[in-house]
């Protein structure tokens, strides 16, 4: 198995631990504004999050170092805002960070349409969304080499 592809199935798993416990703390904490916006995820609604990351994952062709990115991100915004991810929030959350996290990394990432058009979508949702996210981490985004390598090397010896 290729090591980007070890990394990619620990994070899924991961997420889907982490939904699957956020679904049975009922009335747990929701991160104020970026989740008052209309739920509208077509596609994703149904799957588990390591199916839906999956997805993201094929249909962006990014490779483990956004991944990471996109994991730093979640850390952050599940620390910052004491939210805790579950089958409501999680897709948005995923695409999100994917969006902010191919920006970080690729000097050739997918446009907001491309992204909202794989993520399931509208555009004005996920631009509001980015906005939302950015302001809750108060645009702390910045991931450091050392950082990227730590997290890579977490999911790739992790067990969930």
């Amino acid at each position: 198995m290729r090591y980007s592809d070890v990394i990619s199935r620990n994070a899924g798993a991961l997420l889907d631990n982490c939904t699957e416990v956020g679904d049975k703390m009922k009335g747990a904490s929701d991160a104020k504004g970026i989740y008052d916006l209309p739920t509208d995820i077509v596609v994703g609604k149904g799957i588990t999050a390591s199916r839906y990351l999956q997805r993201l994952l094929d249909h962006t062709q990014y490779g483990s170092n956004v991944l990471a990115g996109q994991m730093i991100l979640l850390q952050r915004f599940v620390k910052k805002t004491n939210i805790q991810l579950n089958s409501s929030n999680i897709y948005r959350v995923l695409l999100v960070t994917l969006v902010i996290a191919g920006k970080q990394v690729c000097d050739d990432y997918l446009t907001n349409t491309s992204m909202a058009e794989i993520g399931g979508m509208s555009l004005s949702v996920l631009n509001q969304l980015e906005v939302a996210f950015l302001n809750s981490l108060e645009w702390e985004v910045v991931i450091t080499k050392k950082q990227f390598l730590d997290m890579q090397e977490y999911l790739a010896v992790a067990t969930f």
